[in-house]
């Protein structure tokens, strides 16, 4: 399962690379990238495997409208891949940009909930 596995990250980072190639924006939801590794294998065994090879970051984030008053937090785990890292998949990557691909939990950190994926670029404007 390793090695399929492996080989569908590759094409998933191939695919945000071929996203950025036509988009500038300086933040992509590029979760569609990922939905051959979500629908072959659960998500604990993907963040596993995110885990072995990145430094996982683990938060409260907040969920839904930032403005809004008492906006609710969710735990969350992300990891950052940044352009030396995701060049090796795709030269056609921006030295600014930065994939992050993280993971929404239940309260007790018990279960993955939800999974997101953004390109982001963080190049002055």
């Amino acid at each position: 399962m390793e090695a399929s596995l492996e080989l569908q990250f590759v094409e998933a980072m191939r695919c945000v690379a071929a996203i950025r190639e036509t988009n500038r924006s300086t933040a992509i939801d590029v979760e569609c990238c990922f939905k051959a590794i979500t629908d072959a294998h659960p998500l604990s065994v993907f963040e596993a495997y995110l885990a072995q090879r990145y430094k996982p970051y683990r938060v409260k984030a907040p969920v839904g409208n930032l403005y809004r008053t008492n906006t609710p937090v969710s735990n969350a785990e992300f990891f950052n891949l940044d352009r030396d890292v995701i060049r090796e998949f795709d030269g056609r990557f921006f030295s600014q940009d930065q994939v992050r691909i993280g993971f929404r939990y239940s309260d007790d950190w018990g279960e993955i909930t939800k999974f997101f994926a953004s390109l982001l670029w963080h190049g002055a404007i």
